[in-house]
Parts: C-alpha cells; structure tokens; sequence
C-alpha cells in the first residue's frame, strides 16, 4: 500500500462507481462520480488528493487492463 495515499485509499474505497468502463475495458477514474461523491458527502477536494486519485484510478486501469 502506498502509505502517502492512505487517506485518498479511504475516500476511494467509498465511491462505488470510481472507474469507468466501455465492456471490459477500464477507462480509467470516473471523475463525475468522483466530484459527486465528495460534493454529495461534504468532503473538501484538495488538488494534492485529487492527483493521488487520479494516479490510483490510472494503475487500477492499468492493472485490470492487462488481465484481459
């Protein structure tokens, strides 16, 4: 785990719709969901906390990506 995303791991792990997808293939964060989530929860979005985000969802693609 990265241990400097710890809080960011948290808030992602409570957004259920957090990547998008076109059939089998991650598109990457979906960051409508993502915005929603944090505005809808009262949660302050820092620019530091949305890259962590955005560098999670990318390896997340990655990952789910080359399994297929």
């Amino acid at each position: 785990m990265w241990q400097e995303h710890a809080d960011v791991l948290e808030w992602w792990l409570t957004i259920p719709a957090f990547l998008r997808w076109n059939g089998v293939c991650c598109l990457g964060m979906d960051v409508c969901q993502v915005k929603a989530d944090a505005e809808l929860s009262g949660r302050g979005i820092n620019p530091d906390d949305y890259q962590k985000l955005k560098s999670i969802a990318s390896v997340m693609a990655e990952e789910l990506n080359q399994r297929e």
